[in-house]
């Protein structure tokens, strides 16, 4: 039996995914990042390489921050 380390709720998805419901997700999504960034930063120490990297993302336009967390992202199999 595969033991799951995180167990994440479900969102009901639309039946028919609209250009509201995609645009409303993404913007939750860029928001979420935004926060864990911010609250990551007040964790680190001011010299911290991790921290100016995490201040240079704080920085970025949503496409830019959305292309970058996904750039670390590893390939599914």
């Amino acid at each position: 039996m595969e033991r799951k380390l995180f167990a994440f709720p479900r969102r009901r998805t639309p039946e028919k995914w609209t250009e509201e419901w995609v645009d409303e997700t993404y913007a939750r999504a860029i928001e979420k990042i935004r926060r864990f960034i911010g609250e990551k930063l007040d964790s680190l120490q001011p010299d911290s390489s991790t921290r100016a990297y995490l201040e240079r993302l704080q920085g970025l336009p949503a496409e830019e921050l959305h292309k970058e967390v996904w750039s670390h992202v590893p390939p599914e199999p």
